[in-house]
């Protein structure tokens, strides 16, 4: 295993998959890997659904969901959102 100190030095390595374990999304970085052909799971609160959609919607105007699957779509990748209670989840491919 390599630590790294940049999110441009992780897509540099071209790993398979990443895990984010914050509680809170960060959907600007997740879009970068996603787009980049790296897999996510995240255990961040509530990335997918109804929830993020309405209560926090993204800088750009989109649903956080369509931001997502736009970024999984380019970068030919998966996201999977178990959220802090593991069964509450959306996957993409």
């Amino acid at each position: 295993m390599v630590a790294t100190g940049s999110v441009e030095e992780i897509i540099a390595a071209k790993p398979d998959v990443l895990t984010f374990h914050g509680v809170f999304p960060d959907e600007d970085l997740y879009v970068k890997v996603l787009e980049a052909g790296i897999n996510i799971v995240t255990t961040a609160d509530w990335i997918t659904g109804h929830h993020r959609n309405e209560n926090h919607p993204h800088s750009s105007g989109k649903a956080t969901t369509e931001v997502l699957q736009q970024a999984c779509a380019k970068g030919g990748s998966t996201f999977y959102g178990t959220g802090m209670n593991p069964g509450l989840c959306k996957s993409w491919e």
